[in-house]
């Protein structure tokens, strides 16, 4: 069986909000930063991504400053 793409946002976001306690909290504030759905936002932070789109990811990469291998890891079943 094939391994999974695991994404880091929950981590990564909880990391902002350690440093600077003023990152929004809400998946709407979230979403309007973005420009995603809230929906959407929820879905990356619950990892129930199945499509990872090439701006979403441009998006998360820029709010939290980190690059593509912080975000996503691939993990072996």
């Amino acid at each position: 069986m094939p391994g999974r793409i695991i994404n880091r946002v929950e981590e990564l976001l909880a990391q902002k909000r350690r440093s600077d306690p003023t990152t929004p909290t809400s998946y709407r504030e979230l979403g309007e930063l973005l420009g995603m759905n809230p929906n959407t936002v929820g879905d990356w932070i619950n990892n129930e991504i199945k499509r990872y789109d090439n701006q979403k990811l441009i998006a998360w990469c820029d709010y939290l400053d980190c690059d593509i291998s912080d975000l996503l890891v691939y993990e072996r079943e």
